[in-house]
């Protein structure tokens, strides 16, 4: 089960299908997903004030759509074209997030290993790769949309 607020997108991937729900209703939605069937029920027939759009075509984590950026590249710059940045940034892999998820993101998006933890980040920079090997996730700063520094690679939750 999903609670969306109003003006929210969440990108739901259960039962082996994926869709950015965005809540345009004004009160909190709750979207469920407990069995294939309430989830198929809800994109077959959900109410007209929700918005449905295509499925993730990065790495599906934790419920979120997830991409890889290029060195020097902020969440800002990845989202764009995928519907925008998602807060999953810092509160699933970021600095609100564990070390275990933000490796379970990263191994999603094809490197393998452990994320650790770390305090010697310069900015809100979050789950990424640093040096073209570390893999870590920064906790010193608030994980931001706007981050970038080389020679880091950050992992980015878009909305698509």
């Amino acid at each position: 089960m999903y609670a969306i607020g109003n003006g929210g997108t969440v990108y739901i991937n259960e039962w082996g299908t994926g869709y950015n729900v965005t809540n345009n209703c004004g009160p909190t939605i709750m979207v469920p997903t407990n069995s294939a069937g309430e989830w198929s029920t809800f994109i077959a027939a959900h109410p007209g004030c929700v918005t449905l759009a295509a499925s993730c075509s990065g790495a599906s984590v934790g419920g979120y759509c997830w991409y890889w950026g290029g060195d020097n590249q902020s969440c800002n710059t990845v989202c764009g074209g995928h519907g925008g940045y998602n807060n999953a940034t810092r509160t699933y892999a970021g600095d609100i997030g564990s070390d275990g998820q933000c490796t379970a993101v990263l191994n999603a998006l094809g490197l393998g290993g452990s994320a650790a933890a770390d305090n010697a980040c310069p900015s809100g920079l979050g789950c990424g790769q640093y040096g073209g090997s570390s893999l870590r996730r920064c906790y010193t700063y608030t994980t931001d949309a706007a981050s970038q520094v080389s020679p880091y690679i950050r992992a980015c939750a878009c909305n698509s």
